[in-house]
């Protein structure tokens, strides 16, 4: 993956530079911290009236084989009464798709390859049956991304960060006893891991993938110069790797450059690396990240 600043497709409507109710954000330029697909986050912006750049800071990497390994030898053989995902991002190099519905044959059981002391019955074919699996995702996009690979929602969609999470789980009965694999970032805050075993749970975390920032080489000619010069009335960071990144390759925002996050996490690590933080996003979704920034330029003089 490469670093790149791409702009609205050619032959686009540009922002219309009048602001209207319809598009507060007409006449703004804001950078986001991301670059994908159709993202979702850049269409609302540019709907609203913004110029969107989007700029990946960052390139992800999976953990060593020996971690990745030990946790499909998990789901494999059962172990976990839930598993965890915190990030769209553990997709990428984990398999969960044998996971399966929860409403397969067998009354909801999963086909699993060895027992290790974790209730199973045998079946026909020699294979074992395991009790299901539940799915906890944070944040409505990790769902969303999480849906599809096993083929059903998760049980548990909790908040936007570590905190809000734990407590949906525990809502949702984890206590004590309960077995749960947490699949994260070498990076990733231990808060999740210690409220669950403040709990009760059994917890095994596995550092599947980590985050680094993209290489000076993959940017765009002259970012760090049009970063520090103001180019960009606001940047959006949705991940903590972001903010350490953009630092990192670009050093600190100008005062004219208003820092927006997408959670409590992200917060943080843009404060701990040096970014006045001017909005938290209300949800961890695009409309959210649009109040966040139209609340924010409202008190910034429109641009000339």
């Amino acid at each position: 993956m490469t670093a790149s600043v791409t702009t609205p497709p050619a032959g686009s409507t540009p922002p219309d530079p009048t602001h209207s109710a319809a598009q507060p954000l007409a006449g703004r330029r804001v950078l986001l911290g991301r670059s994908r697909p159709a993202d979702p986050f850049a269409r609302v912006l540019r709907e609203a009236g913004a110029e969107v750049d989007t700029l990946a800071l960052t390139v992800t990497s999976p953990g060593t084989p020996e971690e990745v390994e030990r946790a499909h030898a998990l789901i494999s053989s059962g172990w976990p009464q839930w598993v965890v995902v915190t990030s769209a991002q553990t997709l990428e190099v984990l398999d969960l798709s044998r996971l399966g519905t929860s409403e397969e044959a067998n009354g909801g059981a999963v086909r699993g390859d060895s027992q290790d002391g974790v209730s199973a019955r045998s079946c026909e074919d020699g294979c074992l049956l395991l009790p299901p699996t539940r799915l906890a995702a944070v944040g409505p996009r990790t769902a969303h991304a999480l849906a599809p690979v096993p083929g059903r929602q998760p049980d548990v969609v909790g908040g936007s960060d570590a905190e809000a999470l734990a407590q949906a789980l525990e809502e949702a009965g984890v206590g004590p006893g309960t077995r749960v694999l947490l699949p994260q970032s070498a990076l990733a805050r231990p808060v999740l891991a210690e409220r669950l075993e403040d709990l009760g749970a059994q917890v095994q975390r596995a550092a599947v993938y980590t985050t680094v920032t993209a290489p000076a080489s993959c940017l765009p000619p002259a970012f760090a110069t049009h970063w520090r010069g103001g180019a960009w009335d606001a940047v959006v960071l949705t991940a903590g790797s972001a903010a350490r990144a953009l630092t990192e390759l670009a050093g600190p925002a100008p005062a004219s450059t208003a820092v927006v996050t997408l959670g409590r996490p992200s917060q943080l690590a843009a404060q701990a690396a040096g970014l006045k933080v001017a909005a938290l996003a209300p949800t961890p979704t695009a409309e959210g990240v649009l109040k966040a920034l139209c609340q924010v330029l409202e008190r910034q003089a429109p641009p000339p």
